[in-house]
């Protein structure tokens, strides 16, 4: 019983310092004490836990929540999701999963309204300030209203001095900045969805947004028996050739005509279920 306490107490703080962008572990080392809990205790408390306070006076509701990625460890438990959602024969589009800050800028008549922090899905810190220093169009040509989502991140070939500590950490470090905010230069934007499009296709929503002016995350669309082969390529070779850093693919069904009926057959709280995160 201690151990599952201590277990439970160390996930919470991590739960609270990673909302309000102070991160204090990897998402690896989130994941691996989030599967210890799972083991010692299934049914605890902690797993019905939805949200964490989210500190400081200009928070963000999400129109839409920002939720997570379901988790498979392997290629069979990529299978096993797809069988489940009953989408085997469905082409998916593979991007990576970057390990940085998740943030969303909203556009209204074309121009940045404001820019969030994914906070706990629900409600989010306004840190439009960043509007000055991140790589992002000022103004689009886009439907009104329209939402950009993606990741805060330091590239691996940054010039900012790190000394050796995390990227994802000094990342959220720098966008939590009171001061000499000038530093906010070095932080990159790359974008992984939107809210306000017309497309039906995913692969389509992510051009529309480069054609807008953003950097996107580099994707490509496959099937199911491409994933095995696809994920070894990545490990040997995709995840160091990438400048930001990753822990893992998140896969997704491309025809997002499916998405309301795939979603409907589970409860939504955590995570959608047409889409999956490979780490």
């Amino acid at each position: 019983m201690k151990e599952i306490n201590v277990l439970v107490e160390k996930l919470l703080k991590a739960k609270e310092a990673y909302y309000n962008s102070q991160p204090i572990m990897s998402d690896s080392e989130f994941d691996s004490l989030e599967d210890q809990l799972y083991k010692l205790d299934p049914e605890n408390y902690y797993f019905s836990i939805v949200g964490i306070s989210i500190k400081g006076s200009n928070k963000i509701k999400h129109t839409v929540p920002m939720l997570s990625c379901g988790k498979a460890k392997t290629t069979e438990d990529v299978f096993t999701w797809l069988k489940r959602i009953g989408n085997e024969k469905e082409i998916l589009l593979e991007m990576p999963k970057i390990d940085g800050l998740s943030g969303t800028i909203k556009y209204i008549n074309g121009k940045i309204s404001y820019i969030s922090t994914r906070g706990d899905g629900e409600v989010g810190q306004e840190i439009t300030y960043l509007k000055d220093y991140l790589n992002v169009p000022q103004n689009i040509s886009a439907l009104d209203p329209y939402e950009v989502r993606g990741e805060i991140y330091l590239p691996k070939d940054t010039q900012f001095n790190v000394d050796g500590k995390p990227l994802r950490n000094i990342a959220s470090g720098l966008v939590g900045r009171k001061d000499q905010r000038g530093d906010c230069k070095y932080l990159r934007f790359v974008a992984y969805q939107s809210i306000g499009t017309s497309k039906t296709k995913f692969n389509e929503v992510l051009d529309e947004i480069n054609g807008f002016g953003f950097d996107v995350v580099e994707y490509k669309l496959l099937k199911k028996e491409e994933i095995e082969e696809s994920r070894l390529h990545y490990l040997s070779v995709k995840r160091q050739e990438w400048l930001y850093e990753t822990d893992g693919l998140v896969l997704t069904i491309n025809d997002m005509k499916k998405y309301d009926d795939i979603d409907s057959l589970y409860r939504v709280e955590h995570h959608h279920h047409y889409n999956i995160a490979l780490k």
